[in-house]
């Protein structure tokens, strides 16, 4: 699809308000699971005090930036979005188990919108890998954790 092409989708997506908007709602949704996950990698951080966890929330917070600038290209919603809680006091173990659960539903809601919305397909795949990468990364943490000792 030429350059010219998409970008008049585009327009023509941001100049029209939808019937229904699905998508709003699914990319509300996502920003809000978007900042809870970097709620809870802001946790482990500083229980672990590892950078790793960190990095992985200065991640999730571009992210956050990136499907807001999407949410209001499409729909012109500027609202302020509360993502749910950061997981409390929870074993460090439970935490990445969660997390490594969030990050493979992501990995694939991303991938399927790239194919939703092909003009922003590229954003959507960078997405799914920065949420596989974290995947990755929580995997090692799990098979850390199973060769401690008890």
């Amino acid at each position: 699809m030429m350059q010219e092409e998409m970008e008049a989708r585009v327009w023509q997506r941001v100049l029209q308000m939808p019937q229904t908007q699905p998508e709003e709602d699914m990319l509300k949704a996502w920003i809000a699971d978007t900042l809870a996950a970097q709620r809870s990698y802001q946790t482990m951080s500083r229980r672990s005090g590892g950078q790793k966890y960190r990095a992985m929330a200065e991640a999730e917070a571009a992210q956050v930036r990136e499907l807001s600038a999407l949410l209001f290209l499409l729909y012109g919603t500027r609202e302020r979005i509360f993502g749910g809680a950061a997981e409390g006091k929870r074993v460090m173990t439970a935490s990445v188990r969660s997390r490594y659960a969030a990050e493979a539903a992501a990995e694939k809601a991303f991938s399927e919108a790239a194919n939703r919305w092909p003009e922003h397909a590229e954003l959507f795949r960078k997405m799914a890998a920065r949420a596989a990468h974290h995947r990755k990364m929580l995997w090692k943490d799990a098979q850390r954790f199973l060769n401690w000792k008890r």
